[in-house]
């Protein structure tokens, strides 16, 4: 049964305030304003982001009180910027203790109804070597108590070596958990993520190496509290690294679809012709032969190859990433790059086509970036390397655009579109519709090159 509606007059640090419990929110205002200049705005907390409520001062809260208090307490979300999420608290004094308990009662009948899916019992896991060794102090002195004073039971496990948690989840009972929680950076909640994913389907019988294989959506929800070196993850899902942002958000309970969206369209690429392929292993270092004498092999390739279109190929398709790099792309989190073998001078760029695929299977294509295995040695990823590519998108019809912007997931930074954007290099390109042409060393730079270290 719902509860009632409150209203009342209360005490906020000694001035009287109108305090109203409605559906959906907790409201307060100042019945005096405190001078003929200063307005006195209501203030206005979601029910749904409300952490909990306590009867007594919050500096009474670890004291024992002989006598029930007139006084309670609400913990709740504030926003200090569009991102970034804190606790803030408000105590307010009510005439008696009784009236205060009836406050304390309603407000937690108000948060139950609102917020069913918060979690009451998580299973924490710390890596305490990710990223600069600083999860175990990220999780006990920011993340802890916040999880304390939601009630929220934790089972805590510091991870003490590679694939620690992936075993743990894979053997262990998982039922009696609302949630998984990794504190740590992108690699710890990747191995969350394959944990989940292969423990749900080997428990419905699913084998997921099979491709043809349709996976059963994990139950458990994933949290994550960022304490790596980039927390891509973290950052994407979020919009920002920030530890207590991201209790709050387990805390209160909200839940997000983890998905790629791919996007219908047709690819064309006028593909280069000679011995350079983007699966070789030919490097492109000072002194680069491929480089040095792509003059002479790109002089036959001309403004005539380029419009004459029966030396285009096409593929048509659904897409979740299509990327074009004109070198390897290489840096600190990746060694080799998008595309190891992609040159810097030969007047080509590496086109690589990853069609509709599985979550699972995109994450698979993505964490190879970051190791020896070969990123393009998968069944849904081709690469190519060319002198020109145009990517249209599917033509829809007005009813069919708004057929499937009903059915389209809405994620918390705004609505999803049927057709997507471009990336260049951080900027946004405001269209979906693209033609691209490599020219021929138009720039010099200042640098030699990547040297080989000589063997020794």
């Amino acid at each position: 049964m719902e509860s009632e509606n409150m209203m009342c007059l209360l005490l906020l640090q000694g001035d009287e305030v109108s305090v109203t419990l409605e559906e959906d929110a907790l409201n307060w205002a100042y019945s005096k304003k405190k001078s003929w200049r200063q307005k006195s705005p209501w203030v206005s907390v979601p029910v749904n982001e409300i952490v909990t409520v306590q009867q007594g001062d919050h500096k009474q809260q670890t004291k024992a009180i002989n006598a029930p208090s007139t006084y309670f307490t609400v913990y709740y979300v504030l926003r200090k910027s569009c991102m970034r999420w804190s606790l803030q608290l408000v105590t307010f004094t009510a005439p008696d203790a009784q009236v205060a308990h009836e406050w304390v009662q309603h407000i937690q009948e108000k948060v139950q109804q609102k917020g069913p899916t918060r979690p009451r019992k998580l299973l924490v896991f710390i890596n305490p070597y990710g990223g600069c060794g600083k999860a175990s102090r990220i999780y006990y002195t920011k993340i802890s108590h916040l999880f304390q004073l939601a009630e929220i039971e934790s089972e805590v496990i510091e991870t003490i070596r590679a694939n620690h948690a992936r075993d743990f989840i894979m053997a262990a009972d998982l039922q009696k958990y609302d949630g998984v929680v990794c504190v740590g950076g992108d690699g710890m909640f990747s191995e969350l993520l394959h944990g989940l994913v292969s423990r749900t389907q080997s428990d419905n019988g699913i084998c997921e190496d099979k491709e043809d294989a349709k996976l059963i959506p994990c139950s458990l929800r994933i949290g994550i509290i960022p304490a790596g070196s980039t927390d891509c993850v973290c950052f994407a899902t979020m919009g920002i690294n920030d530890p207590v942002t991201s209790a709050l958000h387990i805390i209160i309970g909200l839940r997000m679809v983890l998905s790629n969206r791919s996007y219908r369209g047709t690819v064309e690429f006028l593909e280069a012709k000679g011995d350079s392929s983007p699966r070789d292993n030919t490097r492109c270092r000072t002194g680069c032969l491929v480089c040095s004498e792509s003059s002479e092999r790109l002089a036959g390739t001309s403004e005539n190859n380029v419009s004459n279109l029966e030396n285009w190929k096409s593929v048509t398709g659904s897409f979740v990433a299509l990327n074009i790099t004109g070198m390897s792309s290489a840096c600190p989190k990746s060694h080799d790059g998008l595309s190891p073998t992609a040159h810097l001078a030969d007047g080509t760029a590496d086109l690589i086509m990853v069609q509709k695929c599985s979550t699972l299977q995109f994450l698979k294509h993505l964490s190879r970036h970051t190791n020896s295995k070969d990123q393009f040695a998968l069944p849904n990823v081709k690469v190519h390397r060319i002198h020109a590519m145009r990517f249209t998108p599917e033509q829809l019809e007005d009813e069919e655009t708004v057929r499937r912007q009903k059915r389209l997931f809405v994620c918390p930074c705004g609505e999803e579109t049927v057709t997507s954007t471009w990336n260049c290099d951080g900027e946004i390109l405001d269209c979906a519709q693209l033609s691209i042409r490599v020219h021929h060393q138009l720039i010099q730079i200042f640098a030699r090159g990547i040297e080989n270290m000589p063997s020794r």
